[in-house]
């Protein structure tokens, strides 16, 4: 077998494996075709607070880097594109996240960080996206509203984030500092991240064009604009498992839908007409 494998590396690795299941999250999500399969990277930490925040941090940023995902890329069958490597965590895991992708964002693209505690040494990770080049590497990032330690640095890092054209996928939920919290939406990052190839777009590998979906992420509108003729095409919405949920005529070359009562996640346009197949992907937050 030739197939390689997306990674995703999760700090506080026990408590994602025992306290948010997230072994049977991910069997979920990839056998009903919500992700593709991917390798799950469970790390455990032995000193938490210095590692992940303090006086360890470049230590422990080393041997993830230099040691251990050397020896994950000899056992498994792992793909090295930094667009198919993710890491997440949550609260200090979240901050860890952050600065190890900032840091070596050839090495990890796709950066999942839930209530994420920004604070340590000053804010250092904001001040260095702030103040840094913008980097290749794609945000998730959430927190609760019953937060108050943890919201606004988040807040913050979102808009630092946005100003800096990263566009990341945000959420802020009614909730608090909880793993049911984290385990609730892990699947959203997922799908973000690691989108299965839908069974009902077909030739999505070999379109003449792909169409354009802005803004994207978005939230409650989203405009597709369509090259080539408009002339009696048919266009089809459909979600993350191929499932056709939406159709319409259209007759101009861009055209704006009301996404507001969508589900958040990972949606596709397909487009059928005179200029064949069609594609184009959004996320709604």
């Amino acid at each position: 077998m030739n197939d390689s494998f997306p990674v995703i590396l999760f700090h506080d690795g026990f408590d994602y494996y025992s306290c948010s299941s997230t072994n049977n999250i991910l069997d979920n999500l990839i056998s009903t075709n919500r992700i593709q399969p991917i390798i799950a990277v469970f790390v455990p930490p032995m000193d938490r607070d210095n590692e992940y925040a303090f006086d360890k941090t470049s230590q422990f940023e080393s041997f993830i880097i230099h040691e251990l995902m050397p020896v994950i890329d000899a056992k498994y069958r792992t793909k090295h594109d930094p667009d198919s490597r993710a890491m997440a965590g949550y609260s200090l895991g979240g901050l860890i996240s952050t600065q190890i992708c900032c840091n070596n964002p050839g090495s990890f693209g796709l950066c999942a960080a839930f209530s994420p505690a920004y604070y340590p040494k000053g804010n250092e990770v904001e001040r260095n996206f702030e103040n840094g080049p913008k980097k290749k590497i794609r945000f998730y990032i959430d927190w609760g509203f019953y937060e108050p330690y943890f919201r606004p640095d988040a807040i913050i890092m979102r808009d630092i984030l946005i100003a800096q054209g990263y566009n990341p996928v945000w959420h802020q939920w009614n909730e608090g500092h909880t793993c049911g919290n984290w385990r609730a939406h892990l699947h959203l990052a997922l799908e973000y991240f690691f989108p299965a190839e839908p069974t009902g777009v077909e030739n999505i590998k070999t379109d003449q064009s792909t169409l354009k979906c802005y803004p994207n992420p978005t939230t409650g509108k989203i405009t597709i604009e369509v090259s080539g003729k408009t002339n009696n095409q048919s266009l089809s919405m459909l979600d993350i498992n191929g499932q056709q949920i939406r159709t319409c005529q259209i007759t101009s070359p861009v055209i704006t839908l009301d996404i507001s009562t969508l589900q958040c996640g990972v949606y596709f346009i397909k487009l059928a007409g005179a200029n064949g197949i069609q594609v184009g992907k959004f996320v709604k937050q």
